[in-house]
């Protein structure tokens, strides 16, 4: 076990964003289906959309939802049902504040750790 100082992540609990890029580097085996999505992410940068990443040893310690979801205006919620394989089996519609309100918060949990595309490196895993 290694002590709080160890890590910058643990040791600061706003780390500064070059810790974040130097956590987020070196980290572990990429998924072929990972690697895909950040090479077609300049799409998305290209029509507005901000995107960050941040590889899942950084979220231990963040309450998130089981399913990957959308939240929309903050009054429509979508989630997304896969299968074990990863294969999209439904979308669910919610607008229940509950469950918005979670989603939102886990949301912003790692927004606040998540690196920006431009500046995210596959060298490691998510």
């Amino acid at each position: 076990m290694t002590s709080p100082q160890a890590s910058p992540l643990r040791a600061n609990p706003r780390p500064s964003r070059e810790d974040r890029l130097l956590e987020a580097r070196g980290r572990g085996r990429i998924s072929r289906a990972n690697r895909f999505e950040h090479e077609i992410t300049f799409r998305n940068i290209a029509s507005g959309e901000q995107v960050s990443w941040l590889p899942r040893r950084q979220t231990t310690d963040l309450a998130l939802p089981g399913n990957d979801f959308w939240l929309i205006d903050g009054q429509l919620l979508v989630v997304h049902h896969f299968s074990g394989e990863g294969d999209f089996v439904d979308d669910e519609i919610s607008t229940d504040p509950q469950t918005m309100k979670l989603s939102h918060s886990a949301f912003e949990a790692v927004w606040e750790r998540a690196v920006p595309h431009e500046d995210f490196q596959l060298q490691g895993g998510l």
